[in-house]
């Protein structure tokens, strides 16, 4: 199939239906320095294995083991057939998407998916890391003042609330709409799970709406307003348990901010 992001290349496999679907290889082009292929291809098939019971992610039917010809592997997984993420009309899809896999229950023991119970230390940190690459890149004061203030608030914050525990849930982490494809039933399925871990709802929310997600897949039309997305989170909060929609309600904001300034330094970095 043509090339789209960095870290997979995808190939259809034959041309007839396998019991009425048709089945794609995921074939990781890039994996961590890390993690050898072995590892690397569990750990990608524990995040589809996680997020399937949702019915909004593709199913895992298997996997070709890392060899000499595939040295990497590949994980045989749904060809979800459907059209791009069109904003003006499906950010509720997405909404009802996200809350579909938090929804899923927590297990006792999240191994060997990331586990992050300190979300704002961890995002605040991770942002102060990418930050080092602003000096060499952005030039404009104005936007250098900007930035440093952003910076700023989000260390006032951690100051104040980093270490606060928040309880996790699953979540899919790389939320952008270019990860979507929206099936004929209309649902959004997310299809990009490798970054999938523990952690608080409030980021695949933010970063599946945000200005600088809605424009990053040249394949997504549309940008939402502030209605949209307004009526994003209304969608979602009536779809998870009130008990975590009253949890994340003062968080929704913040995250929002901070997963700005996470992208925008990303971009930096």
């Amino acid at each position: 199939m043509p090339t789209r992001g960095l870290t997979h290349d995808h190939v259809l496999l034959g041309e007839r239906p396998w019991k009425g679907k048709r089945l794609l290889a995921r074939i990781p082009r890039l994996i961590r320095r890390d993690a050898n292929p072995e590892d690397a291809l569990s750990l990608q098939a524990e995040c589809f294995l996680r997020a399937e019971p949702s019915r909004h992610t593709p199913v895992l039917y298997g996997r070709l083991d890392p060899g000499p010809r595939l040295p990497n592997g590949a994980l045989i997984v749904d060809a979800v057939e459907g059209r791009a993420v069109d904003l003006s009309k499906d950010l509720r899809q997405l909404a009802e998407t996200l809350a579909s896999v938090h929804r899923l229950p927590t297990p006792d023991e999240p191994a060997p998916l990331a586990w992050t119970t300190c979300p704002v230390h961890a995002l605040v940190t991770l942002i102060e890391d990418q930050a080092d690459f602003i000096p060499a890149l952005v030039q404009d004061r104005q936007a250098r003042a900007i930035l440093d203030e952003e910076r700023k608030w989000a260390r006032d914050l951690a100051a104040e609330h980093g270490m606060a525990p928040l309880p996790p849930t699953l979540i899919l982490t790389d939320t952008h709409p270019g990860n979507y494809v929206v099936r004929k039933d209309g649902r959004a399925i997310f299809v990009d799970m490798e970054k999938t871990q523990y952690g608080l709802p409030a980021i695949d929310l933010a970063h599946a709406s945000l200005y600088t997600s809605a424009t990053w897949d040249p394949d997504v039309s549309g940008v939402p307003g502030d209605e949209d997305i307004v009526e994003f989170y209304d969608t979602y909060r009536k779809a998870v348990p009130p008990s975590l929609a009253r949890l994340l309600e003062p968080w929704f904001l913040t995250f929002r901010r901070l997963v700005w300034l996470r992208t925008t330094t990303w971009g930096c970095r």
